[in-house]
């Protein structure tokens, strides 16, 4: 399995995405959260949008995010074997 990281700066400055590319799954830290806006006060919002805007681009368009808070990507990857 492919395992992908990838610098997507906004709400915080060294913010990265995991993605799972054969899964669609992508774990995108604190760019969404659950229920509430991230933490912005140290953020680049024009660089936090433009990291929303990929995030919701065709590319990723059927994927599942795993946003804070969320623990469902636990029951999809409970199946696949992980190097430690």
């Amino acid at each position: 399995m492919t395992v992908k990281v990838e610098y997507h700066p906004g709400p915080a400055t060294g913010a990265s995405w995991v993605i799972l590319p054969e899964l669609q799954i992508v774990f995108v830290g604190d760019a969404v959260l659950r229920n509430q806006p991230p933490f912005l006060a140290n953020a680049d919002l024009p660089t936090w949008l433009d990291t929303l805007s990929l995030l919701g681009s065709p590319a990723f368009k059927g994927w599942q995010w795993s946003v804070v808070g969320a623990d469902w990507w636990k029951r999809i990857v409970s199946g696949h074997k992980f190097i430690s």
